[in-house]
C-alpha cells in the first residue's frame, strides 16, 4: 500500500476550527473539527511521491473526491479549489502542469461543482487535451455546510457523476 504522502499548510490555513455537526450529519461527533483556509492564498500543500502513487490516475482508473465546504461568497464565475493535483505554478514546473481538480464555482448567489482533467497525448497527433465538467446546479452559498462529491472513470466520459448534499446533478 501506499504511504501518505508529507503534507504541510501555507497561507492563511486556521485547522482545529468548528465542522459540521450532527444536525448537517448524523455520523459526525459534536466536537468535530474543520480547517478554515482562506481566498487569501490559504493551501494545504501534499508531496507527490512520484511516479505511479496513489495521487496519480490513468485511463481505466476510478477516482472520488469528496468534502464538506462551507465557502464564502466567491461570486462571479470565479473558482474556489478544494482539491487540485498540480498548477503550483512553482519554478521548474510548467503552467500547464494540471492534472485533475474539483472546484466550486461562482453561479450568481451559488455554487456549482466543477471537475477539470487533464488527459494524455497519445501522440504529436493527439497531445493532451483539457476535459471540464460543470454541474447545472449546486447550492446557496449561505454559511452552511455542504457537502460535494464527484466520481469518474478515467477514459469512460459518461461515468462522470457529481453530488451536492447527497443529491446528484446533473452537469
Amino acid at each position: 500500500t501506499d504511504a501518505l504522502p508529507e503534507s504541510k499548510f501555507e497561507g492563511d490555513v486556521k485547522p482545529g476550527q468548528t465542522g459540521p455537526t450532527r444536525s448537517t450529519s448524523p455520523l459526525f461527533t459534536a466536537d468535530n473539527r474543520s480547517i478554515e483556509m482562506t481566498s487569501k492564498g490559504g493551501v494545504i500543500k501534499i508531496t507527490d511521491p512520484g511516479e505511479k502513487s496513489l495521487l496519480d490516475f490513468d485511463k481505466g482508473d476510478a477516482i472520488t473526491i469528496e468534502a464538506w465546504v462551507k465557502p464564502d461568497p466567491f461570486g462571479g464565475a470565479r473558482y474556489m479549489y478544494i482539491v487540485g493535483k498540480g498548477r503550483t505554478y512553482e519554478k521548474g514546473f510548467s503552467r500547464e502542469n494540471h492534472n485533475y481538480s474539483l472546484r466550486l464555482q461562482g453561479k450568481g448567489p451559488d455554487a456549482v461543482l466543477s471537475f477539470l482533467f487533464r488527459s494524455r497525448g497519445s501522440d504529436e497527433k493527439s497531445p493532451d487535451d483539457w476535459h471540464r465538467w460543470t454541474s447545472k446546479s449546486g447550492f446557496k452559498v449561505d454559511k452552511g455546510w455542504h457537502h460535494v462529491a464527484i466520481t469518474y472513470e478515467f477514459g469512460k466520459k459518461n461515468s462522470i457523476a457529481g453530488y451536492v448534499d447527497g443529491q446528484p446533478v446533473s452537469g
